[in-house]
């Protein structure tokens, strides 16, 4: 999708890791497979979490990383508004209930 080497992604994950230190988004695992000349080999890769992707994502560049980071931002920001929108209402409600317990209330001072 990235349009990127295998061993240029290992790098980029092992600069990450370097950089963050954070291990628990990534873990690496080996692949067995037997080469052109039958020797038994082993390829790494990582395994990761969706964090793990997005900050590997993020540090990309080209078409394809700017459309997932586009993504990204644009659904960060329909669920901050949703999330608002949903205080909001709860927020309103609760002033609802208050001036109707306060209409509901008998008033001694008449």
């Amino acid at each position: 999708m990235f349009n990127k080497r295998h061993y240029n992604v290992l790098r980029d994950i092992r600069k990450l890791l370097e950089t963050d230190g954070e291990q628990a988004n990534f873990e690496k695992s080996f692949d067995t497979y037997v080469s052109g000349n039958g020797a038994v080999c082993e390829r790494p890769y990582y395994l990761m979490t969706e964090t793990g992707f997005m900050l590997l994502v993020m540090g990309f560049t080209g078409a394809a990383a700017l459309a997932v980071k586009r993504r990204f931002i644009h659904d960060f920001f329909q669920e901050r508004r949703a999330l608002l929108n949903s205080e909001l209402s709860t927020f309103a409600e609760r002033l609802r209930e208050r001036k109707s317990d306060v209409r509901s209330t008998p008033c001694s001072l008449r």
